[in-house]
């Protein structure tokens, strides 16, 4: 549930984090919901279930962190959300969206939104470095693409990190990139 709401409402969701939150909630839910079963069905040993394991109260499954007073699937299930939740919401924090993950939450987050070719100048103020490196790479391949960046670097000496913003030059740069290669492409087709 939380990775739906959040790829219908939240653009910083990563694909990273959701993996994270689905992971987390799983492991609490088999914790608070599927090990007490085993336990109450003489599988496991139950002492643990009332005292908690290595004797820490806190960590008792059927009253975690000491909330207590609800039926155990209630308990279970909402740990089971509230850890996927923060789970995902700080990885994808951590580890922020790519540019083909973004491309592709854009359709669902905001299908009234401008498409890319009437997109403003401030948009493309949001790219990095390594999204528009991602980009020529997706057209040109990664060897063209690494050679014509390190001659940009060697030409200008600059650094280019990947999390830095696209400045307007590597903008132009990287457009002029492209360029070329879809009139070479375009040209081949048309003596073919």
């Amino acid at each position: 549930m939380p990775a739906m709401l959040a790829a219908m409402f939240w653009s910083g969701a990563s694909r990273h984090g959701v993996i994270a939150g689905l992971l987390s909630g799983f492991g609490i839910w088999i914790y608070t919901l599927l090990l007490p079963t085993f336990a109450r069905a003489g599988w496991l040993p139950d002492a643990w279930l009332l005292t908690g394991p290595f004797d820490i109260e806190l960590l008792r499954p059927e009253s975690l962190f000491g909330l207590s007073g609800w039926q155990p699937l209630t308990h279970g299930v909402f740990w089971s959300l509230a850890i996927n939740a923060l789970v995902m919401m700080l990885v994808s924090m951590r580890y922020r969206p790519g540019l083909s993950e973004r491309l592709r939450a854009a359709r669902f987050l905001d299908p009234y939104r401008q498409h890319p070719a009437q997109a403003n100048a401030a948009d493309a103020g949001r790219l990095t470095v390594s999204d528009i490196r991602e980009l020529a790479t997706r057209v040109l391949g990664e060897r063209f693409v690494s050679r014509a960046f390190d001659d940009y670097v060697a030409e200008r000496s600059v650094a280019l990190r990947g999390s830095d913003r696209a400045d307007r030059a590597l903008l132009q740069f990287t457009e002029r990139l492209l360029a070329s290669a879809v009139g070479a492409a375009t040209s081949r087709h048309v003596l073919a």
